[in-house]
């Protein structure tokens, strides 16, 4: 059961404020039949009838174009503010399945749950609880970073208590893409979307907490590990192919940055570098150099007894991996690790031009001043953020 905070009545010619909903539709449609003289004002229909059907599913909807919102009439819902900051995802008009009945319904402000304790409301994120009827087609829960369904509070409309309607606009998972979930997909991303459903508030069992994360590598906001967030939108309108926005490039590889790894900017060239580009380039040499070191295969059994010693030597000192961390003190370390476990530090090299980048230290210059740092991360975790001269 949930429990509705009504809207104060809007005069219909008054702009309605920044996440307050339009007045309810019964009162426009009661205020155009007085104003209107020989038209004969309709019956109500009875809403609550529909709704305790043992048959009824639910209010579906969709989204229309110009034309169609002429020729049908629909209401005035669609305000063309803008749902997520930063984007051009704008509500829009919309039909749905029962409209005559759907524009009786009282739209609210605020709806609670769990005897008053949660109070949800226009423009909060929400976390849905999975159900049988899919919004979206075959896409996995079990499979995916984020277990709950999120979306965006468009609009509350109740009937009563027991019959609470949210129009929701969906931010997807990236296992909720066609394409499915990229290299380049933080864990706890999300895509915003002008998908748009209507569900029960019922459905309802927590509130998220989405934050927005822009491309601008220069002014990156640090995030917690766990931290919900989105930078590409997800347009349903558009044609297949063209619905997912697009993220800006770095590094040489000329790809997309998953937000879980670093980030590095080399001082000499200013490309920003991918962390796992990094490497994978320094793990690449260090094999290449393991390989030309390696003693050629002895055909005399004297002399492979005679290198015995020196050729397990050499055979643990095979390169494994390579690791870019982001230390405590500030500084970036970029280690490889062997077969035997032995691990060394080697320099930080840009893959574009070649300038080793070194750790920032705080060395007087000619003139007096510190020297710019030679390097600048971005690290989202906040125990080892980046320390910037």
């Amino acid at each position: 059961m949930a429990r509705l905070k009504k809207l104060p009545h809007i005069p219909s010619d008054a702009p309605s404020d920044e996440g307050a909903s339009a007045p309810a539709e019964t009162d426009r449609i009661d205020a155009r039949a007085q104003s209107s003289a020989g038209k004969k004002r309709k019956r109500p229909l009875d809403v609550k009838a529909l709704v305790q059907k043992p048959t009824f599913t639910g209010f579906s909807v969709k989204p229309v174009g110009k034309k169609k919102r002429r020729k049908l009439e629909l209401e005035a819902n669609h305000t063309g503010e803008i749902i997520f900051k930063g984007t051009q995802i704008t509500d829009q008009a919309f039909e749905t399945t029962h409209s005559d009945h759907w524009g009786q319904i009282r739209r609210y402000r605020t709806f609670t749950l769990f005897n008053g304790a949660e109070h949800f409301s226009v423009g909060d994120d929400i976390y849905v609880n999975p159900s049988d009827a899919d919004p979206l087609e075959n896409r996995s829960t079990e499979d995916a970073c984020v277990k709950d369904w999120v979306a965006r509070i468009v609009e509350i409309r109740g009937v009563d208590a027991d019959h609470v309607y949210v129009r929701v606009f969906w931010l997807y998972r990236p296992e909720d893409l066609p394409g499915g979930r990229q290299s380049y997909h933080g864990f706890n991303e999300l895509i915003a979307s002008n998908h748009m459903d209507i569900i029960e508030a019922t459905t309802v069992h927590d509130r998220a907490i989405v934050a927005h994360r822009t491309e601008d590598a220069e002014n990156a906001e640090t995030f917690d590990p766990m931290q919900l967030f989105w930078r590409q939108t997800y347009d349903v309108t558009k044609p297949a192919g063209k619905q997912l926005s697009k993220l800006k490039t770095h590094c040489t590889c000329e790809r997309y940055h998953n937000p879980d790894d670093l980030l590095v900017q080399c001082d000499a060239c200013q490309l920003w570098l991918h962390g796992p580009c990094l490497e994978e380039a320094v793990l690449g040499e260090a094999l290449k150099e393991a390989l030309e070191k390696a003693p050629a295969k002895n055909a005399s059994d004297s002399k492979a007894k005679h290198k015995k010693n020196s050729k397990q030597q050499n055979d643990g000192d095979v390169p494994v991996t390579a690791t870019l961390s982001h230390a405590e003190d500030g500084k970036m370390h970029l280690s490889i690790t062997y077969n035997n476990s032995k691990s060394e530090e080697v320099p930080i090299k840009c893959l574009h031009c070649a300038a080793t980048i070194s750790e920032y230290e705080d060395e007087p210059v000619a003139n007096g001043e510190t020297s710019s740092p030679a390097i600048q991360v971005i690290d989202d975790n906040p125990s080892t953020a980046s320390k910037k001269g």
